[in-house]
C-alpha cells in the first residue's frame, strides 16, 4: 500500500496505521457476514455486513478527516456512503445506492428492543437482487430487512477499488477455512484471494 494520497499528500505513519486497522477490520467484518449469510443468521449477517461497510468507508475517509470526525459520523452508513462518494469521485459507485440503504437498515436492529417493539421481517439472498425481490421496505408492517450477499460482494469490491486498497495483502494470512466463506456464490472470490 502506498504511504500516499491520490492528491500526493504524505500519511502520518498514525494516519496510515488507522487506514490499515479500518480495512483489516472491515474485510474480517466481511468475511464474517458471509459466513453468518450462509449459516442463515439473520439479523445478524446484516448487522456484520453493516460493520464492514463501515469500516472500510471509514478506512478511506481517514484519508481526509480526523478521528473526532470519524467518531461524530458515529454508524451512519449514509452519511459515510455519501462522504466516500465525494471523495472517489467515481459515478460508477452510484449503483451501490440502494444496497447502501439496505445494509444501512440493519442498524436499526442492532440490539433486539426494536425487534420486540415492531417485530422483523427478513431474508438472505446470497446472490445478486433480483428485480422486485427482497430489500429493505420501508414501511413495511412489520419492518422488513432484507440481505443481498451478491450486492454486498460487489459493494465491497468497488470500495476497495475506488480506495485503491489490494485486498490480498489483508487476506493473505487467513485460514483456508476464512477463505472458504468468501468462495460460496462470489463472483469476485479471486479479487479477495488472489487464487
Amino acid at each position: 500500500m502506498s504511504s500516499s494520497s491520490a492528491s500526493g499528500a504524505n500519511f502520518s505513519h498514525r494516519e496510515e496505521m488507522l487506514v490499515l486497522e479500518f480495512f483489516s477490520l472491515g474485510i474480517q467484518y466481511y468475511f464474517s457476514a458471509r459466513f453468518a449469510a450462509f449459516a442463515g443468521f439473520i439479523p445478524i449477517s446484516g448487522n456484520l455486513a453493516h460493520h464492514a461497510v463501515e469500516m472500510c468507508l471509514k478506512g478511506h475517509l481517514s484519508r481526509t478527516m480526523t478521528e473526532e470526525q470519524l467518531r461524530r459520523s458515529n454508524h451512519n452508513l449514509t452519511g459515510l456512503w455519501f462522504a466516500f462518494k465525494n471523495t472517489a469521485s467515481d459515478p460508477n459507485l452510484d449503483v451501490h445506492d440502494e444496497t447502501i440503504t439496505e445494509v444501512s437498515s440493519f442498524e436499526d436492529i442492532r440490539y433486539p428492543q426494536k425487534i420486540i417493539s415492531n417485530g422483523m421481517a427478513a431474508s438472505i439472498n446470497v446472490g445478486r437482487r433480483v428485480a422486485g425481490g427482497p430489500g429493505a421496505v420501508s414501511g413495511s408492517n412489520p419492518p422488513f430487512y432484507g440481505l443481498n450477499l451478491g450486492e454486498v460482494d460487489g459493494l465491497m469490491k468497488d470500495i476497495c477499488l475506488a480506495a485503491r486498497i489490494d485486498p490480498v495483502f489483508y487476506t493473505q494470512g487467513f485460514r483456508p477455512e476464512a477463505k472458504r466463506a468468501l468462495l460460496d456464490a462470489n463472483v469476485d472470490s479471486v479479487f479477495w484471494t488472489g487464487q
